[in-house]
């Protein structure tokens, strides 16, 4: 089997082809090295009897077939969501540390303490508005 685009199928594979091995033998598996849809299975013999696992429905044929237990494939995969969260969490903690982002806030808090006067004076206003009608009543 050819391992990239640019080498022929006729050309032997390397002697360290367990990187390849690894890479397709990572996580929940779907799919067997021979193309055929893995299956889980509960294993009914020796000491692991109970225990669930990937496994090629061809397995028995003497072939190079996938066999993974099942509890390995989740934690593999719960590996790539832990990394994924923790990226994701590094990242959010890194904006909200941009120092933009306080001159932003600063803004905020200036037009804030603006809108708090302007209120203030709104209601001074008012109530001017209030006495004079009232006055202007009384005539």
């Amino acid at each position: 089997m050819p391992i990239s685009y640019t080498q022929s199928s006729e050309s032997e594979p390397s002697e360290d082809m367990s990187w390849a091995r690894a890479d397709g033998n990572w996580g929940i598996p779907r799919y067997c090295f021979c193309g055929t849809y893995v299956k889980l299975v509960v294993c009914t013999t020796g000491n692991n009897q109970g225990r669930k696992e990937y496994k090629c429905p061809n397995y028995e044929d003497g072939g190079e077939h996938l066999q993974k237990w099942w509890d390995d494939a989740v934690n593999e995969e719960f590996s790539v969501v832990r990394n994924k969260f923790e990226t994701q969490k590094e990242s959010i903690h890194h904006a909200y540390q941009n120092p933009m982002l306080e001159s932003l806030r600063e803004s905020v808090r200036i037009m804030r303490a603006q809108l708090d006067d302007l209120e203030k004076r709104l209601e001074e206003k008012e109530t001017q508005i209030s006495k004079l009608r009232d006055l202007l009543a009384k005539w």
